[in-house]
């Protein structure tokens, strides 16, 4: 593994080295593995590192620019200012936190750029993520990214601070377009270029154990498409071989294409056990859901319609059945009423008949 520390000591008298990543390291939360590359370029101006704070595990990934010395000095010195500012917070807002912490690795940058002419315009990206129990909070500046994924899906990612990326927020291009553009270096937001930055947070990150986060620089990200990226990273079940085939494919693919591709740098961190803090319901979940709410609703619905239809048939039959049993009845005793006399007479005539044809015998 390349060696990050530094490449001027003296830049990191105020806050000291910090540890880089490990090939693997278990964690209180989970399991972190670090891998970086110096690609096709002549130095590797990523850093990263990791600290277990008192306010959780932090991970904090850069991705170094400036000639010369100056890209590495920067994400070096950012990284190593990021954890000594979150060790040493007495801040209770992991957004707070996080926010304090890059702010003043701006600080430092900016001001040792402008006082070191060999280091006059150097600046970095920064990604952060702080877990805790409760969630994970992730900050960034620049197109270094944050993934969380579950399973095979992506859950969260961070949103690039690049020119190219502002053309896919407004939808003038796709993501796909802003990978490929020869623009899609141009950056807007870095660590160390002004006084004063813009630090996005994302501050609302509940995981499941078995989510895995990876932090890397644009040389992953910017190298593949993001489909490919996602498969890369659930590609096995052991973390340290997962970063190792992440390197591997990229770094082949870029010696292919002419070995002049980026610096690569990722770190890789799968959590063991789940947040406080339940995950939400993304929205494809929310849309699924809703359809099969609705279908039920519906089911009930046409089931109530059909048990209301068949109760007023079955009423309606019992009144008709009734209705006729009532008519049957009343043509029964009217009947009765007009036959009696009738049978009565028919009666006294056959018997007259009788007694004449015995009268007519008697007679002969």
């Amino acid at each position: 593994m390349d060696d990050i520390q530094s490449t001027d000591p003296s830049l990191s008298n105020e806050i000291g080295n910090k540890k880089e990543i490990p090939e693997f390291k278990d964690t209180t939360f989970g399991f972190l593995t670090g891998v970086t590359r110096i690609g096709g370029r002549t130095e590797n101006q990523d850093s990263f590192g990791y600290s277990e704070t008192k306010h959780g595990l932090l991970i904090v990934v850069c991705d170094g620019m400036g000639g010369a010395k100056g890209g590495k000095s920067a994400s070096q010195l950012a990284v190593n200012t990021i954890i000594h500012e979150v060790e040493n917070s007495e801040l209770k807002s992991k957004t707070e936190i996080l926010v304090q912490a890059i702010a003043k690795a701006n600080e430092i940058v900016y001001r040792t750029s402008h006082a070191r002419k060999d280091l006059a315009g150097m600046g970095t990206t920064a990604v952060a993520l702080l877990i805790d129990d409760e969630k994970a909070t992730a900050a960034h500046i620049g197109d270094s990214r944050i993934y969380q994924i579950r399973g095979q899906r992506k859950v969260f990612r961070t949103f690039d601070h690049s020119m190219v990326f502002e053309l896919v927020k407004r939808g003038t291009i796709s993501e796909e377009q802003a990978r490929l553009s020869a623009e899609s270096n141009v950056i807007l937001r870095a660590i160390g270029t002004k006084p004063e930055i813009d630090i996005e947070v994302n501050h609302d990150l509940p995981y499941l154990k078995g989510d895995r986060f990876l932090l890397c620089s644009d040389g992953i990200c910017g190298a593949v498409a993001e489909e490919d990226l996602l498969k890369l990273i659930t590609t096995s079940k052991d973390i340290k071989e997962t970063a190792e085939t992440i390197a591997d494919t990229i770094d082949k693919k870029g010696i292919k294409n002419g070995g002049k591709h980026d610096n690569l740098t990722a770190a890789l961190f799968q959590m063991n056990i789940n947040s406080k803090q339940k995950p939400k319901m993304d929205k494809k979940s929310k849309i699924i859901v809703g359809i099969l709410a609705s279908l039920l609703i519906i089911s009930l619905l046409i089931n109530f319609n059909q048990c209301h239809h068949y109760k007023h048939n079955d009423d309606n039959k019992s009144l008709i059945v009734d209705t006729l049993k009532s008519e049957n009845k009343s043509k029964s005793s009217t009947a009765k009423i007009q036959t009696g006399p009738t049978v009565k007479a028919a009666l006294e005539i056959k018997n007259d008949t009788n007694r004449t044809d015995t009268i007519h015998k008697q007679t002969k």
